[in-house]
Formats: C-alpha cells, sequence, structure tokens
C-alpha cells in the first residue's frame, strides 16, 4: 500500500512559512514517496527559477515542469491534486469556481496524475440534515458533473468534510444518488467522518466503486463540540482505521489514492508526527 503525504500536513494554513522545496524534503524524510499537492486561488505559483517561501500554492498559476523539476529533486512522485477552493452562492460564483478548478485539472493531466480532489463548501451551520441542503448538494453534483464530462480521464472527488455541504453518509449518499458521470463521487475523509460521528465504512462497503479517493486522517470526537476538527497523529486519537482497512482490501480493484494528513499539531513536531503517522497507519495496514 502507497500512502500519499498531503503537503498541508507541513505547514500551517496561517501563517504559510515553510518553502516549498523545504516541504517536499520533509515530506521525502519523514518516509513518503508521494505527495497531495494543494492548490489555493490567489497563493503563489511556481515557475522555472523561482522558490515560493510558502507551502500552498496556485497551480492554475504555475508551470507544471518546473513543479516536475521540483518534485523529482525531492525523490517524489505527484500523488493527488487538490484544489481548496468551492463556491456555490451564486450562478457567477459557480462559474468561476468551475473555471478555476477546471484550470487545475488540465494542470493534473500535463502532470500525468489521475486523481483529483477539491473542496465541496461550507454549509450554513454543522450537522444540518441532508434534506435542508439538499438545493446545495444538487449543485455540487453539477459541478462535479461539468468537471466529470470535460475530464473523464480523471477521477474526481468531493472532499466530505465537517461544517461541508456534504459531511455525513447520508449526505454522500444523496450526492452518488444525483451524479451522472461514473468518474465522480465522495472524497472518503475517515477524519472527518469520525468528528461527525459517522459510519463511513459503511458507506465504503456500500459504495465503494464510487469512492477513488480516501482521506487517512485522524480526529478526536470532542464531546462538548461534536463538529471541532482536531485532526492529529495517526493512532493517537479516535478514528477507527480497523474498520476501513479490511474493507479497502476487498476492493483492490477499484483505482484510488491514499492520503495521511495531520492539522492541529505543533508545526514544529508535524514532520516527526508524519514519520510516526505513515509508519503507523503502514504496519495496521499489514496487522489487519
Amino acid at each position: 500500500m502507497r500512502f500519499t503525504a498531503s503537503i498541508h500536513a507541513f505547514t500551517d494554513f496561517s501563517p504559510d512559512e515553510v518553502p516549498f522545496r523545504e516541504a517536499l524534503r520533509r515530506i521525502r524524510v519523514a518516509g513518503c514517496e508521494d505527495v497531495m499537492l494543494l492548490g489555493i486561488p490567489g497563493r503563489p505559483g511556481l515557475h522555472a527559477g523561482e522558490e515560493p517561501p510558502c507551502v500552498l500554492l496556485d497551480y492554475a498559476a504555475s508551470d507544471p515542469a518546473a513543479v516536475s523539476d521540483a518534485l523529482a529533486d525531492a525523490g517524489l512522485r505527484l500523488g493527488v491534486l487538490f484544489g481548496a477552493y468551492c463556491d456555490l452562492s451564486s450562478d457567477a460564483a459557480f462559474d468561476e469556481t468551475v473555471a478555476w478548478l477546471s484550470k487545475l485539472c488540465d494542470w493534473a493531466i500535463a502532470m500525468g496524475c489521475p486523481f483529483f480532489g477539491h473542496s465541496v463548501g461550507v454549509a450554513p451551520e454543522p450537522g444540518m440534515p441532508t434534506e435542508a441542503k439538499a438545493e446545495r448538494i444538487l449543485a455540487l453534483a453539477h459541478l462535479m458533473d461539468t468537471l466529470g464530462e470535460r475530464y473523464p480521464a480523471l477521477w474526481i472527488s468531493g472532499d466530505v468534510h465537517s461544517h461541508g455541504v456534504v459531511e455525513s453518509v447520508a449526505d454522500c449518499e444523496f450526492l452518488i444518488a444525483h451524479l451522472k458521470t461514473p468518474n465522480t463521487g465522495p472524497l472518503l475523509n475517515i477524519g472527518h467522518m469520525t468528528t461527525c460521528r459517522q459510519e463511513g465504512w459503511k458507506l465504503l462497503a456500500e459504495r465503494g466503486d464510487r469512492i477513488h479517493f480516501i482521506g487517512w486522517k485522524d480526529h478526536k470526537m470532542i464531546a462538548d463540540d461534536p463538529y471541532r476538527v482536531d485532526s492529529v497523529e495517526l493512532g493517537t486519537a479516535d478514528s477507527p482505521f480497523e474498520r476501513y482497512i479490511p474493507i479497502v482490501k476487498a476492493q483492490a480493484g477499484i483505482p484510488r489514492v491514499h492520503t495521511i494528513a495531520i492539522e492541529n499539531t505543533p508545526l514544529e513536531e508535524k514532520p516527526e508526527a508524519m514519520r510516526r503517522s505513515l509508519e503507523y497507519i503502514t504496519r495496521l495496514w499489514n496487522e489487519t
């Protein structure tokens, strides 16, 4: 099993002060061979001869050859590209989202990467029932189908996320039921399934054919704040990985990318915590 390290696990969202090439070096030192690059619109791009002072870049404004060179220098392969943007609030915002994510899809294809993930947008409140978000989920399905039709060579996954338009198993089932393209589906984020007290392994068992991206994250369940995200070192919190592993193994024929990430660990501790996380999930995979 190859686990892909998310590059955002080696920085902080604010401030993002780790140089791009240094983050790649840390990923390789942690033992990972594959990386998930995370793009945000309006961030710096990367071109030949440039040294971005941050990790989170705008790949729509980057040169694929320059990024390929940086990955090769670090001994890494691009496992998946993720677009951290989705605005479904209006027709104009929808069109803007499609345009930017399409640029990233073009970029992923240029990089020879078949896996693409993206944000799903924020719901008005966490924990909303599916029927209360139905119009938003239908808009998300339309967005994903637009990309799916345009890019049939990509597996396109929308990130299941606490406080997101899609955050529960029921939300995922509703989304899948309304997707028309076979190369689209939910990004099964185990950490956020844990935060939201969702039995994500049942969704995986029943609709694994539509799941092509699994995020292996360990989240703590906060008793007095059930939707607060606390993403920590794998093997130290509440995500029931052992429920997912046998199902994933039984579905070995389904094309998938598997990422690992941590978020709430202090920056100076993240490289070592990611190394231990990779060791932990690899060992658990082999023993389960």
